[in-house]
Parts: structure tokens; C-alpha cells; sequence
């Protein structure tokens, strides 16, 4: 967007630093095309045109229930001469967005076909069940009662969880629709102990392999391969809040962070049938089989190699926050994981043993294109202030009404989200503006007096455009309003 040029009036050698924009610090791209698998690309693109959601949302939630729907006896073996480093298709997935967003449309989506996959699984251990149940005492003791494979958790304590991985040694995909009730849990569900296990729990579950439970009265438990693919939704503020006070474990560090833009209006109209192609090759998964683990051809080991040297620079850069470092260090092992996802799409029944470098560059330029630039997204928001809602409210309250200042009383009377400010923390909340170059500070008339503000007069012609946008909301609001409530 061209700026509006500034009036000839003004003396540019006085006016202050440049405004921060409050809606796009580091702004989350688009979908890239021509890198995802064929099948995940039109279902992201084709769904999203008829949702009206944002396809990043769900591109991304496809790609996790795939990993769930891979068994993890597919692995790769990720360096050419180190046999113990192995991954599995195993990602856990965050998207974060307002209400508005259409998290839980397209989580429920993505997965269809999972859960189609557990129900009937469900069903058949029922069946076995009712069988077994009937057989004599004798013939009890010596047939083993049938066990219910899963492939999902959604509502579960972490002990009935542990009863579900005795039998699904091929990994299983938690799905929370609102992940801030499963984060607040883990802080608050019991004692600090019975919390840190949970955490523990949770944190092991995403590398996988075998994990033993010893409990009195419940004895000892061996579960083969404690394997969880993540998928879930969130709001920015409540993500803000988590990540303020929970413990610097690692746990956010697991995710990918995928900022969602703002839903738009769907289309009705006539459209290939992309959510059954996509149900029926996340079905397919499951069936698939290998002997021995994947490796990389030698051109892909190379880019492989490059890139975990890459991945050493973001991490030692001194402009990287410790916990995008921390981040950045888990992009190894995730580009692994996401070959094994790109792989898999290309294979029927049997799977070549074989990850090309076609592959694997199609997984890199995605890393660095797509979920980088959303990690990064992810952090600067995280970083910029615990009140990024409060700050983008009075901002646009600024540009709605072409203040010149703003005062205590504005901020007190403008919009629902600036009336929640409670009254000690407006003058905070606009020195924080201040700092982000949209206000100047100034005296009160009396040493007991408030601070007053003064709008840098750069505001109005750099966000002309979004000033405009923002009027013609509110009219159009104001008008609805009019129409129903008058």
C-alpha cells in the first residue's frame, strides 16, 4: 500500500519515529502452491473458498491428521550413518485466531476421516467385546479380552489416556478444540506435582517410544509407544496469558504456531467434492507398511545437511528471542516428520523406500516460506506487549475518529474492548503507545494531574487507508444495529 504524502506544512526534520503497525508486525503469509501434496493443496484451497476460512488453517490441520493416520512403524532414519536417530510422522499443530477465525470448522474437518477411522474401530471392539463376554469362564482365562485400538483423544484424564496407548502402539491424535482449557489443566488440574506429571506426559508423547507407569493399586504399566500427533485452536489473548505464566518447558516450543486471518464470506456454488478426496486418502494411511526404515537419496541428505546448519545460524543469531532458538532447534527432527507426511502422499499400497530431493526440497521451501514465517509471526506478538487487543482497539479508535490526542476519559468511554482497561492501567496502556511511536507524552496542567497524549501526527497519513476501512466498519455496524434494536 502507498503512503499518503505528508502535507507540505509539516517539518519532517522534527516529526517523531515512524509508527509501529499495531496489525502487521511481522505478518503470517500466504499458502504457498506448488509445494504441498497435490491432495492437501486442493482441500486447503477448494474448502477454504467454501468456508470462507483462511486454507493455511486448513492446510496445516490436514497435514496433522495425516501424521496421525501414518502409522509410526513408517520411520526415517535421518542422517545416512546414524541408525538410532529416527522420526516419525508426528506434528503437533496450534492455530491461533480470533472466535471469528472458523477454528473449530475446519478442525472439524480435518478430522473427518480420523474420526470416522476411530468410530468404526470403536464399533468393532464393541462387537468383540459383546463376543468375548459371552464365552465361559474357562474359555475367559485363556483368550485374552479384546483390547480397542484408537486413533483419538479429545476429553481424557491423562490415567484413562494411558489405558488407550496400552493398545494403539501406532500413535494417537489429541484433538482440542480449545486448547486453552487443555493448557489451563496442566496448571491447574490437582496438586503442582500431579501438574508437572501431566506436562511431563504430554512432553514425552511427542517424540514417542516406550514409557512405563508405576502406580499402587494400578500397578505397572508398559505402553509400547507413547506417540501423540497434537491438533488444536486457541485465541491470541488467552495464548498471551499461557505464555506469560506457564512453565519454559519446551511444551509451546513443540507446536506449530499458525496465525489464522480474519474469515471472509463463503461461496454456495457448485465444487469438486475435494473434502472426499481428502477423506479417503487420510483412510488409506493406515494401511501403509515397511520393512525397513526411509532414508533420503543423496541429493536430498545433502539439502538435509544444509539445512540443519541453517537452522544452527537462527539459532545463534543475537536478534533471536531464547525461545525461537528454542524453537528452531525442534526444525530438524520437523523436517524429517513432514518428509515422511509429502512421502506418504505419493505412495498407493507399498511405500518406496526412498525420499527423493524433489521431496524434499518441496518440504524445505515450505519450512522456509510458510512455518517459519509463522513461527516468527508467532514470537514478535508474543513479545510486543500482553496487551496487543487493548493497544489495536485504542489505535483504531485513533484513526476512526481522527484524534489529535488522547485522553484517560476517551480511553474510558471508546469502545467495549478499551472499556475493560480497568481505570489504574489507562495511563500504563498509553505510555505503551507511546513507546510504539503512536503517541507523544506530555505534562499535565498540574503535577497530580494525568499525563497527556498527543497523537504523532505521522498516524493519520500512514494509516489513511486503514482509517477508512475502520469508519466504514463501524458506520456499517452502527447501521445493523439501527436496523434490528430500533
Amino acid at each position: 500500500m502507498s503512503l499518503a504524502p505528508l502535507p507540505h506544512f509539516i517539518n519532517l526534520e522534527n516529526l517523531p519515529n515512524p509508527p509501529i503497525d499495531l496489525w502487521n508486525l511481522i505478518g503470517p503469509p500466504d499458502l504457498p502452491r506448488g509445494l504441498l501434496p497435490r491432495i492437501i493443496e486442493d482441500y486447503a484451497f477448494g474448502l477454504a473458498h467454501h468456508m470462507g476460512s483462511d486454507p493455511s488453517g486448513l492446510a496445516m490441520a490436514a497435514l496433522a491428521a495425516a501424521s496421525a493416520a501414518i502409522p509410526d512403524s513408517i520411520k526415517l532414519q535421518v542422517k545416512a550413518h546414524d541408525p538410532y536417530w529416527l522420526e516419525s510422522a508426528r506434528i503437533w499443530t496450534l492455530l491461533i485466531g480470533p472466535p471469528s477465525s472458523k477454528k473449530s470448522p475446519i478442525i472439524s474437518s480435518a478430522i473427518r476421516p480420523i474420526a470416522l477411522m476411530d468410530n468404526a474401530s470403536i464399533k468393532r471392539w464393541r462387537a468383540e467385546y459383546h463376543d468375548w463376554n459371552l464365552l465361559s469362564k474357562e474359555e475367559k482365562a485363556s483368550t485374552p479380552a479384546p483390547q480397542c485400538k484408537r486413533i483419538r483423544l479429545e476429553d481424557s484424564t491423562i490415567e484413562a489416556a494411558q489405558e488407550v496407548f496400552k493398545a494403539s502402539p501406532e500413535g494417537v491424535m489429541s484433538v482440542q478444540d480449545e486448547a486453552s482449557a487443555w493448557f489451563g489443566a496442566m496448571e491447574k488440574y490437582g496438586s503442582a506435582k500431579s501438574a508437572s506429571a501431566d506436562r511431563g506426559f504430554w512432553l514425552r508423547a511427542y517424540n514417542g517410544g516406550q514409557y512405563l507407569v508405576d502406580r499402587v493399586g494400578r500397578g505397572s504399566i508398559i505402553i509400547d509407544n507413547l506417540s501423540i500427533t497434537f491438533l488444536g485452536g486457541i485465541q491470541p489473548d488467552p495464548l498471551r496469558r499461557i505464555a506469560a505464566v506457564s512453565a519454559d518447558d519446551g511444551l509451546l516450543q513443540r507446536m506449530l504456531p499458525i496465525i489464522l486471518k480474519p474469515a471472509l464470506a463463503g461461496h454456495d456454488e457448485t465444487r469438486p467434492d475435494v473434502q472426499a478426496q481428502y477423506d479417503f486418502k487420510i483412510q488409506m494411511l493406515p494401511i501403509l507398511k515397511m520393512a525397513a526404515p526411509l532414508r533420503f537419496d543423496f541429493q536430498a541428505q545433502e539439502l538435509r545437511n544444509r539445512l540443519e546448519r541453517r537452522h544452527i545460524d537462527l539459532m545463534t543469531a543475537e536478534i533471536i528471542s531464547p525461545k525461537f532458538a528454542s524453537h528452531i532447534g525442534k526444525f530438524d527432527g520437523l523436517f524429517a516428520r513432514l518428509c515422511i507426511i509429502w512421502h506418504a502422499f505419493e505412495q498407493d499400497f507399498t511405500i518406496s523406500p526412498i525420499i527423493s530431493y524433489t521431496t524434499a526440497s518441496k518440504v524445505a521451501q515450505f519450512m522456509e516460506k510458510f512455518i517459519i514465517p509463522h513461527v516468527a509471526c508467532f514470537y514478535r506478538s508474543l513479545g510486543l506487549s500482553d496487551d496487543h487487543d487493548q493497544l489495536q482497539a485504542i489505535a483504531e479508535h485513533i484513526l476512526a475518529h481522527s484524534l489529535q490526542s488522547v485522553t484517560v476519559r476517551d480511553v474510558q468511554r471508546g469502545t467495549r474492548a478499551m472499556r475493560k482497561i480497568a481505570a489504574k492501567d489507562v495511563v500504563p496502556i498509553l505510555q505503551q503507545m507511546t513507546a510504539l511511536c503512536w503517541l507523544i507524552e506530555r505534562e499535565g496542567p498540574r503535577p497530580s494531574s494525568d499525563p497527556l497524549f498527543d497523537v504523532n501526527p505521522t498516524v493519520h497519513f500512514i494509516f489513511k487507508h486503514r482509517a477508512e476501512t475502520e469508519r466504514l466498519r463501524r458506520e456499517k455496524a452502527r447501521a445493523v444495529m439501527n436496523e434490528y434494536f430500533k
